[in-house]
C-alpha cells in the first residue's frame, strides 16, 4: 500500500493530531484533524471522517474554541455521504449560528436540513425569511419554494440573486446550488440555452467540490435538456458517463435513474435491442418505489416500440401501471398512460386509446407534445374528436420554446395541413438530431398523406 493511500494518510494525520493535542498545541492539532478528515473523505470512509470530526469538535470545545465551522463541515460530509445524521447536524449548525447571530450560516443550515426531508417547507420558509435580497442562502431557499409552487419566473429570479451573492462571497457551494436551481427554472420557462449553460456550470462546480451524488443528479437533468435541445448524440454520451459514474461511486439511489435515462436515450435513438438488454441486465432489484416506477415506465415504452402488439408489451404496460399506482407519482403515471395508448393504437383498439388520451390531464408541454404526435402519426385515428384533442395538446406544447417543442409543433402543423413535403422536412430534422424512430414514423406518415 502506497504512503499516498488516503486511508493510511488519514490515520497518520490523526496520530499527529493526537500528539499535538497531548503537547497542548490545540491549534495545530485542530488543523491536523482537518487534514485527516479530508483524507478519510477522499477515501469515501464516512465512519472514520465522522469520528475524526467528532473528536476534533470535542477537543475544540474543551479548550473554548468556537467550533461552529467544524460542525458545519461535519454536517456537509454527512450530506455528501447521504447519511441520516445530516439533518440533526445541520440543525445543530442552525442553533449555533442563531446563537452568534449569523443569518447567512443559519439559512445555509436550514436549506441543507430541509433537503434531508424532501424539501421540509417549514425550514425552507424560515430560511427564506432571512432577507433573500442580501442573503444568498435565503435566496436559494426562496428559489426552492418557488419551484415547488411552479412559479418559474420567481424561481429564476431568486436563483440569479443567489448566484450573484454566492460569487460575491466566493461561496462555491452556494453558487453550485444556485446554478442548479437556475437550470431547473429556465428549463421550465423554455429557455433551453440558459438551462444548459446553468446545468453545465452546476455539474462543474459540484464535481470540483467532490459532491459526486449532487453532480450526477445534475447530469441526469443535463441528459434530458440535451434531448430537448435535439442534441441526442451528446445526450447519449452523457447518459453513458452518468451510468458509469453512479455505478463506480456506489450511488445506489441514483443508479436506477441512470439506467432509466440510458435506456430512454437508446430508445430515442432507435436502439431498441440495446435498451431492452440494458433494462434486463440492470434490473436494480433494491430500487425504491419511485425508481421502480420510472424503470417500469421506460421498459413499457421500449416493449411497445420493440414488440408492437404482443403479450410482452401488454405485460410491460400493466407492470408500469401497477408500479406507478404504488409510487403515486403523477408524471410517471401519465407516461405509463401514453405507453398504453401507443399499445392500444398498435393493436387497433382506437376507441380505447382515444378514451385514455382524453382522460389524461396534460399540462407539461413535452408530454402533451408526445401524445399529440402519437395520435397525429397514427393513420386510423381521425375525425373531429381526435383533431380537437390534438389541437388542444398542440396548444400546450406551444407553451415551450425548446427545439424539441418547436420541431414537434412544426410536425403537427404539417399533419394538420396534410402537407407531405413539410412532413418529409420534419422527418429529415428528426433524423439529423438522431431521433431515428420519430424520423421513420414521420416518413411513413408523409407517404400515407401522398396516397390520399
Amino acid at each position: 500500500m502506497s504512503q499516498r493511500d488516503p486511508s493510511r494518510l488519514g490515520r497518520r494525520l490523526e496520530a499527529l493530531a493526537e500528539a499535538s493535542a497531548a503537547r497542548g498545541d490545540v491549534t495545530r492539532s485542530l488543523l491536523e484533524y482537518e487534514d485527516a478528515i479530508d483524507a478519510h473523505a477522499a477515501d469515501r470512509d464516512w465512519p472514520s471522517a465522522d469520528a475524526t470530526a467528532a473528536t476534533a469538535i470535542a477537543l475544540g470545545r474543551t479548550h473554548g474554541v468556537d467550533m461552529t465551522a467544524a460542525i458545519a463541515r461535519r454536517a456537509t460530509l454527512a450530506s455528501r455521504f447521504e447519511r441520516p445524521e445530516a439533518r440533526a447536524l445541520w440543525l445543530e449548525v442552525d442553533a449555533a449560528a442563531q446563537a452568534c447571530g449569523d443569518d447567512r450560516l443559519r439559512a445555509q443550515a436550514l436549506v441543507h436540513a430541509a433537503r434531508t426531508e424532501r424539501a421540509d417547507c417549514e425550514l425552507l420558509l424560515e430560511a427564506a425569511s432571512l432577507d433573500p435580497a442580501t442573503n444568498g442562502w435565503a435566496a436559494r431557499a426562496a428559489n426552492i419554494i418557488a419551484m415547488a409552487s411552479a412559479d418559474w419566473d420567481a424561481a429564476a429570479r431568486h436563483a440569479r440573486v443567489a448566484g450573484d451573492l454566492a460569487r460575491e462571497a466566493r461561496d462555491r457551494n452556494l453558487e453550485a446550488q444556485a446554478a442548479w436551481g437556475l437550470s431547473l427554472a429556465t428549463g421550465n420557462l423554455g429557455d433551453d440555452a440558459a438551462a444548459l449553460e446553468a446545468c453545465r456550470r452546476a455539474i462543474y462546480l459540484l464535481s470540483e467540490l467532490h459532491e459526486t451524488a449532487q453532480a450526477e443528479y445534475a447530469r441526469a437533468g443535463y441528459v434530458d435538456l440535451l434531448a430537448e435541445a435535439l442534441r441526442l448524440g451528446d445526450a447519449e454520451t452523457e447518459s453513458r458517463h452518468l451510468l458509469f459514474t453512479t455505478q463506480a461511486a456506489g450511488l445506489d439511489e441514483l443508479t436506477p435513474i441512470a439506467v432509466a435515462l440510458r435506456a430512454l436515450t437508446l430508445l430515442r435513438a432507435g436502439r431498441l435491442d440495446e435498451a431492452h438488454e440494458l433494462l434486463l441486465d440492470q434490473g436494480c432489484p433494491d430500487a425504491g418505489l419511485d425508481q421502480r416506477a420510472l424503470l417500469a415506465v421506460v421498459a413499457a415504452h421500449v416493449a411497445v416500440d420493440r414488440s408492437g402488439p404482443s403479450m410482452d408489451a401488454l405485460a410491460a404496460v400493466d407492470a408500469a401501471d401497477a408500479a406507478c399506482d404504488a409510487a403515486g407519482i403523477e408524471t410517471y403515471a401519465i407516461e405509463a398512460g401514453i405507453a398504453r395508448i401507443a399499445l392500444d393504437l398498435a393493436s387497433g383498439i382506437d376507441d380505447e386509446a382515444l378514451g385514455t388520451a382524453r382522460a389524461l390531464r396534460l399540462t407539461e408541454p413535452l408530454a402533451a407534445g408526445r401524445l399529440a404526435l402519437l395520435l397525429a402519426r397514427h393513420a386510423s385515428v381521425e375525425g373531429t374528436a381526435c383533431d380537437r384533442l390534438v389541437g388542444d395538446l398542440a396548444r400546450v406544447l406551444a407553451t415551450s420554446s425548446s427545439p424539441w417543442a418547436e420541431l414537434g409543433g412544426a410536425e403537427l402543423a404539417a399533419h394538420d395541413a396534410r402537407d407531405a413535403d413539410a412532413l418529409r422536412a420534419c422527418a429529415a430534422r428528426w433524423r439529423a438530431a438522431g431521433f431515428v424512430l420519430d424520423a421513420a414514423r414521420v416518413d411513413h406518415a408523409a407517404v400515407r398523406t401522398e396516397m390520399r
